[in-house]
C-alpha cells in the first residue's frame, strides 16, 4: 500500500530524473529562486465625513443587513486545447495523452509515466501520475488539515535534492479541491523546477506533477501540465 511520504518521494526521484537528450547535461533537482516581492497595497485616499442628513419627515424602514458573498471553489486549472489519446491508468480514471507525448514505462513505480517527445532546452520532460491510500489519515481528513504544514513535508521529503517550495496554491482539478505545489530542486545537470497537484479525495491521495529546465518551465512545461491536468478525471465518490 503507498504512504503520502513515499508518494512525495517517489514523485520528486521519479521527476528529477529529466532524461536528457544527446548530449544535454542528466537533470537532478535546482536551487529555488525568491519568490518576486508583493506589490505594496494600495492605501484609500482619506476624505472628511459627509455632514449628517437632515432627519426624515417619516421614519425610514431599517435597511436590510448585507449578504455575506457565497464562498467560491478555488478556480479550476486550464490550458491550452489539447488533442490526443484518453488512458485509463486506473479504474475510473482518465486522462488525455496529448500529442508530442508518449507513455512509457514507469521507472519508479508509479501508475503511470509520460514523456514530452520533443526536449525542453536539452532535457526530455517526464510527467507523473500516482496515488496513495494512507491509513494515518483519519477518515474525514480535508485538505485544510494538511496544508499548513505540507510545504514543510514536501520539502523534507528529499533533504538531499534542496528543494525550495516557491508556494502552495488552493486550485480545482478534477472537480476536487487540490494543492498546487511549485518548488525549485538542485540538480547536477542544470536547476530545475517542478510542479505537483495533490488531490485529498475520499481518503486517497492522488498526485500529478512535471518537473523541467527552470528556464523554460513556466512558459513550456507549466501550461501543458495544467492543460493535461484538466483533462483529469477520478473515480466517482
Amino acid at each position: 500500500m503507498r504512504h503520502l511520504r513515499l508518494l512525495l518521494t517517489v514523485g520528486l526521484l521519479g521527476l528529477s530524473g529529466c532524461r536528457p537528450t544527446g548530449d544535454a547535461p542528466t537533470a537532478a533537482p535546482p536551487a529555488a529562486e525568491s519568490p518576486a516581492a508583493a506589490a505594496p497595497a494600495a492605501t484609500a485616499p482619506t476624505t472628511s465625513a459627509p455632514p449628517a442628513p437632515a432627519p426624515a419627515a417619516a421614519s425610514a424602514a431599517p435597511a436590510a443587513a448585507p449578504t455575506a458573498p457565497a464562498a467560491t471553489a478555488p478556480a479550476a486549472v486550464a490550458g491550452p486545447a489539447l488533442e490526443g489519446v484518453q488512458l485509463n491508468p486506473k479504474n475510473g480514471v482518465r486522462l488525455l495523452l496529448p500529442d508530442g507525448w508518449e507513455q512509457v514505462d514507469s521507472d519508479d513505480g508509479s501508475l503511470l509515466q509520460l514523456v514530452r517527445r520533443e526536449s525542453v532546452g536539452g532535457v526530455r520532460v517526464n510527467l507523473t501520475f500516482d496515488y496513495s491510500v494512507d491509513e494515518k489519515v483519519a477518515p474525514g481528513t480535508t485538505l485544510d488539515a494538511i496544508e499548513p504544514d505540507f510545504a514543510a513535508r514536501f520539502a523534507a521529503a528529499l533533504p538531499e535534492r534542496k528543494v525550495t517550495v516557491l508556494g502552495v496554491k488552493r486550485v480545482t482539478v478534477a472537480g476536487e479541491q487540490a494543492l498546487a505545489v511549485r518548488a525549485d530542486l538542485d540538480s547536477e545537470g542544470g536547476p530545475l523546477r517542478l510542479k505537483q497537484f495533490v488531490i485529498l479525495a475520499d481518503g486517497t491521495f492522488w498526485t500529478l506533477s512535471a518537473v523541467g529546465p527552470r528556464a523554460q518551465f513556466d512558459k513550456v512545461v507549466e501550461p501543458e501540465l495544467n492543460a493535461i491536468a484538466a483533462t483529469l478525471e477520478l473515480p466517482a465518490g
